[in-house]
């Protein structure tokens, strides 16, 4: 399962029409919104990004759900999407792709297979975004499951567009772990940092995951690099970024990385059942 899940991913944002060469073209994760009975208060997946330089990106952000059952998984059934600025501001909203913008996104190919997935297609201005996806939620229509937030830079013109993606979510199990897809645009070497976070969430009041650990992936499916707990390997580098987790459990990963899809696997270790894992990447 976690193979094919890889693969989807890599597939999916690689062979994706309409993206200009940017440093990130493409950040996406796929996580579970898990029921309530797990007794986590988890009703929506969070995902923060950044848009860097010094002028407006053209960005799409698509939260998809159902499509996602071809792929043998329990789908969001009904997926909505909240853009917010730096200061928590609302600046955009949708439910079912179609319903605004529908030209725009079809001209850019980014449509959305099932009409109940979501997309928003915006021009953004250098900063600090989040993109909020949650169940529709009505009495037959279940608000949690398997969803996967997108966001790519479709600029025409060259230039800093995507620089970070951090995406808040329930972990269940290794069997269903949070998945991070990103491209790779530059003709350069990129450097990066991955970390799962998991047992400082504690401090904001969730019940983060207790051992988070880390697999790095290529377009190929090969295992780059992993991690369980960051001050195993590279802990002066990765205290050097300025960006070491402060939990010794917590992961991390710094690397240099050649143009192309990557994926990250952030899944607790073995024993640990489930809990709340921010998931973050950064360029350098």
């Amino acid at each position: 399962m976690r193979k094919s899940l890889i693969l989807f991913l890599v597939l999916l944002i690689a062979f994706s029409p309409g993206i200009a060469p940017a440093s990130f073209l493409n950040l996406s994760t796929r996580v579970e919104i898990p029921p309530p009975a797990l007794g986590e208060d988890i009703t929506a997946v969070i995902g923060g990004f950044i848009v860097g330089g010094n002028v407006g990106r053209k960005i799409v952000i698509r939260a998809l759900g159902p499509s996602l059952a071809d792929f043998g998984l329990t789908p969001l059934a009904d997926p909505t999407l909240e853009l917010h600025d730096a200061s928590g501001a609302t600046i955009a909203t949708n439910d079912n792709w179609a319903d605004t913008q529908e030209a725009e996104i079809l001209d850019a190919g980014l449509a959305p297979n099932n009409p109940l997935e979501s997309a928003i297609l915006m021009t953004l201005p250098p900063g600090s975004y989040t993109a909020i996806v949650r169940g529709n939620h009505t009495d037959s229509v279940a608000a949690s499951g398997n969803t996967l937030i997108e966001i790519y830079d479709i600029s025409l013109t060259l230039g800093v567009g995507l620089d970070n993606i951090s995406t808040r979510g329930a972990v269940q199990q290794t069997a269903d772990p949070m998945i991070t897809g990103f491209i790779i645009g530059n003709g350069d070497d990129q450097t990066v940092i991955l970390r799962a976070i998991g047992p400082s969430l504690v401090d904001l009041g969730l019940a983060g995951l207790s051992d988070p650990r880390l697999d790095l992936y290529d377009g190929e499916g090969n295992l780059v690099a992993s991690n369980d707990n960051w001050q195993d390997t590279q802990a002066t580098e990765i205290e050097a970024t300025g960006l070491a987790p402060t939990d010794s459990r917590e992961a991390a990963i710094l690397v240099t990385l050649p143009r192309g899809s990557y994926t990250a696997i952030l899944a607790p270790v073995p024993g640990i059942a489930h809990g709340v894992a921010l998931s973050e990447l950064y360029k350098l």
